[in-house]
């Protein structure tokens, strides 16, 4: 017996739009870009990735055990499942220190270059 195609198609659905969400807010986001924003572009930025973070943390922690363990995928859905979960992983270590150092105006943080997992 393997996962229902419609839910695949829910579970893959809402990480494709949390994946869109990364990108509107941190696509191509560098230390330098991130000075030049507007003051409310930067304070958007920084909801937003307090508020992902907390999510993020749960569907690696928990969703993600869960749906591999016990959700019996089929090969192509596992395969799509965590090519996705790795592209919005990707977004994690810029989120991450938005979220946690981005605490005044005086402390613009370094953002990594890149991460890979």
């Amino acid at each position: 017996m393997c996962m229902k195609q419609e839910y695949f198609s829910e579970i893959k659905t809402n990480l494709e739009n949390k994946i869109k969400d990364c990108e509107k807010y941190l696509k191509g986001l560098t230390t330098s870009t991130l000075k030049n924003k507007s003051l409310n572009d930067v304070l958007e930025i920084r909801k937003f990735c307090k508020e992902e973070l907390p999510k993020m943390d749960k569907i690696i922690t928990t969703e993600l055990y869960h749906i591999i363990g016990m959700g019996k995928l089929t090969c192509n859905q596992q395969s799509t499942f965590l090519a996705l979960i790795k592209q919005y992983m990707s977004y994690r270590s810029d989120m991450k220190t938005i979220a946690c150092n981005l605490n005044n105006l005086d402390s613009i943080p370094n953002l990594p270059s890149e991460s890979s997992y």
